[in-house]
């Protein structure tokens, strides 16, 4: 997922620059590029929570800001995009980076209780 991520943000970058150098080449691409990476978190949300449901929000926002002119420029929709997903990425690592901490300090409870229970059988 943080791949994900981290390609999408890659791609706005490019295409901030494009815009920036006035350069339409290869724009259409890295906008269908950012459609699809949104797409694909999307499509691997398990709807049935509540933070499921509102990455799907938020990431539906991402599309729209990227295809719908809404009186913003460009810029301030890639802008936008950036800086929900840069937001996303960075919850995310956090959390797993709890969850791993979570299951490394488990599976050491588990190594002591399991030893404690042998020497007692010893």
């Amino acid at each position: 997922v943080v791949g994900l991520y981290d390609k999408l943000l890659q791609d706005i970058l490019y295409l901030r620059a494009r815009y920036m150098d006035k350069r339409t080449d290869g724009m259409e691409e890295l906008y269908r590029e950012c459609m699809h990476i949104l797409r694909t978190l999307d499509v691997g949300l398990d709807l049935t929570g509540e933070l499921a449901v509102n990455l799907h929000t938020l990431y539906g926002h991402c599309m729209r800001r990227l295809t719908v002119d809404e009186g913003y420029t460009k810029i301030e929709a890639l802008d936008s995009v950036e800086m929900v997903i840069s937001r996303i990425r960075h919850v995310y690592i956090e959390v797993a980076q709890r969850e791993a901490e979570k299951e490394k300090h488990s599976s050491e409870a588990d190594v002591r209780t399991n030893s404690e229970e042998c020497r007692e059988t010893e």
